[in-house]
């Protein structure tokens, strides 16, 4: 954009130059040549062409300090074009690089929610279970509990073990005492038949 503007400046110039921005200061210089030509050549000058000439020269002087300001203006607005312009190629610097730190900064975000976010699903899984204090105390109460079990199963065992010897020893009473009581009853037979035949 600043080249198009210094390119401006310069036809503007030129015109200026060739034209005095359009007040007829070529002419004016023109009509002075002629008049001083024509005074110098005059034998009897006169005041009054020297007091024009003396006028145009002054209008001339106005026009070139009114274009020397006009440069200057131009000048200092050039300037102030490219500052602007260094300006604004800074602040876009700037803020590609403050994207960049927000980029940077948003994936970074990103991350640390999608963790929090892990982290807050394994808590939940976690408090789902008992701690290991807990867990020690129930294994503890469950191993208490077998070996309990395993006393209880042991005395059990004994025990029939005990009654399995106590009916053994009672069915051979039995079958002792069924034999006995067999063996008197053919005795008893026996000494019937005896006293019969006697």
């Amino acid at each position: 954009m600043p080249s198009e503007i210094v390119t401006e400046e310069d036809i503007i110039r030129k015109r200026i130059l060739i034209d005095g921005e359009g007040c007829g200061d070529e002419k004016r210089v023109s009509n002075l040549l002629k008049t001083f030509v024509k005074w110098i050549h005059d034998p009897n000058p006169d005041d009054s062409t020297f007091h024009k000439m003396l006028a145009i020269i002054s209008q001339c002087e106005m026009s070139v300090d009114k274009l020397q300001v006009v440069k200057r203006m131009n000048e200092e607005e050039s300037k102030n074009y490219q500052k602007l312009h260094s300006d604004i190629e800074k602040e876009i610097e700037e803020g590609k690089k403050r994207i960049e730190l927000y980029k940077k900064q948003l994936t970074e975000a990103k991350i640390i929610k999608s963790n929090k976010q892990q982290y807050d699903a394994i808590g939940q899984i976690i408090k789902k279970y008992p701690s290991k204090a807990e867990t020690t105390e129930s294994i503890n109460k469950i191993e208490k509990e077998m070996r309990e079990l395993k006393k209880r199963k042991e005395a059990l065992d004994a025990d029939v073990s005990q009654k399995k010897r106590q009916f053994e020893v009672l069915v051979y009473s039995i079958q002792q005492l069924q034999s006995d009581i067999q063996l008197q009853q053919e005795e008893s037979g026996k000494e019937t038949e005896k006293m019969d035949t006697s």
